[in-house]
This record gives C-alpha cells, structure tokens and sequence, in this order.
C-alpha cells in the first residue's frame, strides 16, 4: 500500500511539473515574441534619428499591421498592436536641398519600409535593399551611381520605380515583378532593345522612356 501510495504521489509530481512546465512555455514565448518586436521598433526609431542626422527630410512611422496608404480607420487590434509592439518605419524621403544618403545600408532591417524617396541621393549599392520585400515605392531620381538593378529582383511588392537620371542599362533583374506598373527610366542608356523585353515580360507596366531614334 505504501508503495503504491508512493508511486501516486510521484506520478502527480511528474505531471503537475510537465504542466508547470507547459504553462511556462506557453507564457514565455509570448513574451519573448514582443520582446522580439519593441526591440525591432525601438531599432527603428534609433535608424530614423539616424537617417535624420545624414539628411533625410521626413520619416513616416506606422504600427507593424497597419495598412500603408489608405485612408481608413485601423482596426482596433491594429492600434493595440501599435501601443504594445511599438512603431516602424514606413517611409523617407529627401530632396535635392539636402546632402541626400551616401548609402542604404541602415535600411537593411527595415521591413515594414514601403516608401524610399531618394532624389539626388549619391547611392552606389542597392544590395541593403535586397531584403525588403514589403517595397512598394522607390524613388531614386537623379541618383546617377545607380547601375546595377540585380538587387531588386525580388522585391516582389514593388509598384514604382523612378530611375531617372541614374547610370542603369539592364532591366533584366526587373522582369519577374509582376506588380510593377510604373517604370522611369527617362535620361538613361536603357536602349530600345531593354525596353521591349521588358514590355513583353511585364506587359502591365507602364515604361516611361526617352524617344529612340
């Protein structure tokens, strides 16, 4: 009998400490996926001061689910979320008053970036852009280092692309956006032939080019 009482008392300890054990986990990883989050947010807000400081002239800020560009009330649970999760980086902008950004490197962890105006800006590499893949609007007007479009190629929410003025050539990288619907590539070397593939491969797209002769 004392064995078996024994036994019982044991087997309870053994599953009230999984459960203790489940509960544990249960809370916790809650809590350390917001950690996770107002650390990113606090991140961001540490960026903007940042990109502030190297001339850019306006930072828009959203809550992680907020919708970007629509003029409609936000759900309640978006605006808990923004209360609780913090703020992020929706959009920046500069313009030709400005020095402009001499790289994008700080943008890389922005992932909630929607919007880049970048006029004038002395910009080599795209590459920190590579990884944003919520991109809408990218705005690179004037920015004449600008070459190689390679790290575009999978921003797969882009809609605009002004490349006015910049040294680009080849808009292969470009032909698998299918959201695409704007493109300027006026005051560049984009031959005729650049043009019509890309045409063809996104025939959606809106291409705004010089007349070739």
């Amino acid at each position: 009998m004392a064995d078996a009482q024994h036994n019982g008392r044991r087997r309870w300890f053994r599953y009230s400490l999984r459960t203790l054990l489940a509960l544990v986990l249960v809370v916790a990883i809650p809590l350390a996926w917001v950690a996770k989050e107002r650390n990113q947010s606090r991140h961001e807000l540490q960026t903007a001061k940042e990109l502030e400081s190297r001339g850019v002239t306006r930072i828009d800020f959203g809550g992680p689910y907020d919708p970007y560009g629509k003029a409609q009330p936000h759900a309640w649970w978006r605006n808990v979320a923004r209360r609780v999760l913090g703020e992020r980086i929706f959009a920046i902008y500069t313009d030709r008053e400005t020095p402009g950004v001499d790289s994008l490197t700080s943008l890389a962890g922005l992932t909630n970036l929607r919007s880049v105006w970048l006029l004038h800006a002395p910009v080599p590499d795209l590459t920190p852009l590579a990884g944003l893949t919520s991109l809408e609007y990218l705005y690179l007007y004037g920015s004449m280092q600008v070459s190689d479009l390679t790290p575009l190629a999978g921003l797969a929410n882009l809609k605009t692309l002004d490349l006015r003025g910049s040294k680009v050539r080849d808009l292969a990288p470009l032909s698998g956006l299918s959201k695409l619907v704007e493109l300027d590539v006026r005051f560049t070397a984009v031959s005729r032939g650049q043009v019509e593939a890309l045409q063809k491969a996104l025939p959606h797209c809106e291409i705004r080019h010089d007349p070739f002769p």
